[in-house]
């Protein structure tokens, strides 16, 4: 697959798509929506899911942390 305009690796596309889906705190990028992610990479949005369900599954990158720092707060707690 291409990744704007060159050929990438299935790790690179990934990570680009992450990247894109969480923001970059050093570019000061806000995280995007998977259909504005979707048009910014001249992809669909099943590719978009199917990347994001193989950096998930992987690469382990994206995945939700039960046992996190936040987890444990107290307000978060409360929510319970």
């Amino acid at each position: 697959m291409r990744l704007y305009g060159k050929h990438a690796t299935e790790e690179e596309i990934v990570k680009e798509i992450s990247r894109l889906l969480l923001g970059d705190h050093n570019t000061r990028q806000e995280p995007l929506p998977v259909s504005d992610a979707a048009r910014a990479l001249g992809y669909c949005r099943t590719n978009i899911y199917k990347y994001v369900k193989m950096a998930v599954e992987k690469y382990h990158l994206l995945a939700y942390d039960k046992n996190g720092r936040i987890m444990h707060d107290n307000l978060v707690a409360e929510w319970k």
